[in-house]
C-alpha cells in the first residue's frame, strides 16, 4: 500500500508492504510485513527458529507444538531489539534458547495467549525491556 517504484518478483507470497519505495521484493520476503516509515519487519513463526537480525517482531503460533527460539550471541549483535507475541494459548511452550536476564533456556516468558516481550541485547547480554 502507498508504495512507489516497487518490483515484486513472481515467487513472492504472503507479503505485505506499506510505504515502500525503490525496492525489489523477492521470495526472501515471503511471510513478512514491512513498513518503510518505521523500518519494521515482522514474521509469524509456527516452529522452532533462530533469530534473524533483519526481523524486528515475531508473532508465534504454538498450535503445532512447542517452539524453541535460539537467540544470537548478544555480543555479536549489540543494541538489537526483538519483540515477540504469543498468538495462541494451550499447553505448548515457547522456550528462549540462550540467556535472558541471567536465566538460561527460559520457558517462563511467554506462557499465555497474547503475552508479549521485547528483548534488547546490550553489554553482552539480553535484557527484558517490556
Amino acid at each position: 500500500m502507498n508504495c512507489s517504484n516497487v518490483v515484486v518478483t513472481p515467487d513472492v507470497s504472503n507479503f505485505i508492504g506499506y510505504g515502500l519505495s525503490n525496492v525489489t521484493i523477492d521470495s526472501s520476503y515471503n511471510g513478512r510485513m514491512m513498513n518503510a516509515t518505521q523500518n519494521v519487519v515482522a514474521e509469524t513463526k509456527t516452529s522452532s527458529f533462530t533469530i534473524d537480525p533483519s526481523v524486528d517482531i515475531y508473532y508465534i503460533d504454538t498450535t503445532g507444538g512447542n517452539i524453541e527460539i535460539t537467540l544470537l550471541s548478544p555480543s555479536d549483535y549489540q543494541n538489537q531489539r526483538y519483540s515477540f507475541k504469543r498468538l495462541t494459548g494451550g499447553a505448548n511452550t515457547i522456550k528462549f534458547m540462550g540467556v535472558v536476564d541471567g536465566v538460561t533456556n527460559d520457558a517462563t516468558i511467554l506462557t499465555t495467549q497474547y503475552s508479549r516481550i521485547s528483548l534488547h541485547s546490550f553489554n553482552g547480554t539480553y535484557n527484558k525491556v517490556s
